[in-house]
C-alpha cells in the first residue's frame, strides 16, 4: 500500500494491494483479500496493466492535479487558460524531483511503441 505501488502503476506493471491506497481505484490494480491470492490473479490472463496506456496517463495526470492547484477549466477544458505561478512552482517542484532522483526518460518504458 506504499509507494512501490504507485511506482508500479507509473510503470505500466501488475500491482496488487492487501491494503486499500488512493491508487486502488486505479483498474490496473488487483485488491486481494489475501495475500493467496496473488497467486490466482497473476495467472489471469486479462490482467494486462502495460496496455492500457490511456488509462494510466489519465490516472496520472488526475494524481498530479490533486497534488498542485493548477485552477480550474472552463466547460469541457480540463486546464484553466493561463494557470500563471501556479504551473510554475509546479514545475519547478516537478524539475526539483528528477534532478534530485536523477531520473531520465530512457530508463522507463512509456508503453509507447516506437518504429
Amino acid at each position: 500500500t506504499g509507494t512501490v505501488g504507485l511506482e508500479g502503476i507509473v510503470l505500466g506493471k501488475r500491482v496488487g494491494v492487501l491494503g486499500r491506497p488512493y491508487y486502488s481505484i486505479y483498474n490496473g490494480v488487483r485488491v486481494l483479500d489475501y495475500p493467496e491470492d496473488i497467486y490466482e490473479a497473476l495467472q489471469d490472463q486479462s490482467w494486462r496493466p502495460e496496455d492500457m496506456v490511456d488509462e494510466r496517463r489519465h490516472f496520472l495526470a488526475a494524481y498530479i492535479q490533486s497534488l498542485y492547484e493548477f485552477g480550474h477549466g472552463e466547460g469541457t477544458k480540463l486546464y484553466p487558460a493561463s494557470g500563471g505561478g501556479k504551473w510554475a512552482q509546479a514545475l519547478r517542484e516537478t524539475t526539483h524531483f528528477i534532478e534530485t532522483y536523477n531520473l531520465k526518460p530512457s530508463a522507463f518504458d512509456t508503453g509507447l511503441k516506437t518504429e
